[in-house]
C-alpha cells in the first residue's frame, strides 16, 4: 500500500482518530443535520425542530458506525446564534462523539466556540472552518475559546490552481499576512483537519485531489 515518507499526523479529538498513513485508521463518517432546507427543521431562526426525527438520524448513523467499526462525526450546521446553542445541547444530550460546528455566518461560529468553551464541550467541537475569509474577530474568539481542532479550507477563489491553494495555507498566498496553518498555530489549534476544497468534476476536483496528497506529502 502506498506510504508517505513523512511522518504522518494523528488527530485525537475526544477518542475518535483521524489522519495518519493510508490504510492506518478507518475513513470516519460526518453526516450533516440541521442543514439549510432540513426537513426536521421548522424554525431555522429559533432553532426549533423535531427532535424524535433528530435522535433517529443520528441512531441510524451510530448503528452504521458501530456495525461497521468506521467512526462517526456529527456535523452541525446551524443559520443563527441561538439554533446552534440548541442544536449543540441537543446533540450532547443524546452522542458522546464529536460534532462540527458549521455555518455561513461568523458571528453564529464564534457563538459556537463560546459555547462549548462554557460548557466543557470544547474537545468535541470541530471548528469550520479557518479560511481566505476569516476575519479578525473570529480569529480573536477561538483564540480565548479552548477549541483546539478546526478544518482549514485550502479554497483560494483567486488562484485555485495547486500552487495557490498550497500557498493560502503556507504563507497567505497572498491574501493574508499568513498563512492558515499559522493561524490556526496562533488560534491554540492542536487538531488540523485540511479540507482541499473538493468542487464538482470538471471544475478543479482534479487539483483538489492533488492537494490532498500535496497537504500530507
Amino acid at each position: 500500500m502506498f506510504r508517505f515518507q513523512k511522518d504522518q499526523t494523528i488527530c485525537n479529538i475526544a477518542g475518535t482518530k483521524v489522519g495518519g498513513q493510508p490504510g492506518e485508521l478507518p475513513s470516519v463518517i460526518a453526516g450533516t443535520i440541521f442543514y439549510k432546507g432540513h426537513k426536521i427543521v421548522s424554525d431555522p431562526t429559533k432553532g426549533l425542530f423535531d427532535k424524535s426525527s433528530a435522535e433517529e438520524l443520528i441512531n441510524i448513523q451510530q448503528q452504521g458506525s458501530d456495525e461497521t467499526k468506521i467512526p462517526s462525526i456529527i456535523h452541525i450546521y446551524a443559520e443563527s446564534s441561538e439554533s446552534i446553542i440548541r442544536y449543540i445541547d441537543f446533540i450532547d444530550n443524546i452522542s458522546d462523539v464529536p460534532f462540527i460546528v458549521d455555518s455561513s455566518e461568523p458571528d453564529v461560529r464564534i457563538n459556537a466556540s463560546k459555547h462549548v468553551t462554557e460548557t466543557g464541550l470544547a474537545d468535541r467541537a470541530i471548528y469550520n472552518s479557518l479560511n481566505m475569509s476569516t476575519e479578525y474577530e473570529e480569529i480573536e474568539a477561538l483564540k480565548i475559546s479552548d477549541v483546539d481542532s478546526a478544518i482549514i479550507l485550502g479554497f483560494n477563489a483567486v488562484d485555485s490552481s495547486l500552487d495557490g491553494r498550497i500557498s493560502l495555507l503556507d504563507n497567505g498566498g497572498n491574501l493574508l499576512d499568513k498563512g492558515l496553518i499559522d493561524v490556526a498555530e496562533e488560534c491554540g489549534i492542536r487538531n488540523k483537519l485540511i479540507d482541499p476544497s473538493i468542487t464538482p468534476m470538471g471544475n478543479g476536483a482534479g487539483i483538489a485531489l492533488r492537494m490532498s496528497i500535496v497537504s500530507k506529502a
